[in-house]
């Protein structure tokens, strides 16, 4: 992460979404509450707490990552099979976590490191 640690939270208001901002502030982010996301770019991660019936997965999460930053895009889904291709080819980008799942988890996506490249790579 970069050192301004912007983070858009896309979710549906409510206890959750404030709980999970609250939580992400606590540990040192500056946490923009949302209901809807369009253009990504000018925070450095997006967490995604995808309702069961969205059926944009796909779409939208290639549309953040058009984008220059978000270097962290982090789906929370009941469905995330449906991202593996996606995440096959942004694997040090894109995070799919199933639902429900934990505030740390969200927070361990957005710390995780890039997996080493090979030489040359």
């Amino acid at each position: 992460m970069t050192a301004d640690r912007g983070v858009a939270l896309v979710a549906s208001a409510g206890e959750q979404r404030r709980a999970v901002a609250r939580y992400l502030a606590g540990a040192g982010y500056h946490v923009h509450e949302c209901d809807e996301l369009a253009v990504a770019g000018t925070f450095t991660a997006v967490i995604w707490l995808a309702g069961d019936t969205a059926r944009d997965l796909g779409p939208r999460a290639r549309a953040w990552l058009r984008s220059t930053p978000p270097y962290r895009v982090v789906i929370v889904t009941a469905r995330p099979a449906t991202l593996r291709a996606l995440v096959a080819s942004h694997p040090d980008r894109l995070f799919v976590l199933p639902a429900p799942t934990f505030a740390w988890d969200l927070l361990d996506a957005l710390r995780a490191t890039p997996a080493p490249r090979p030489r040359g790579a």
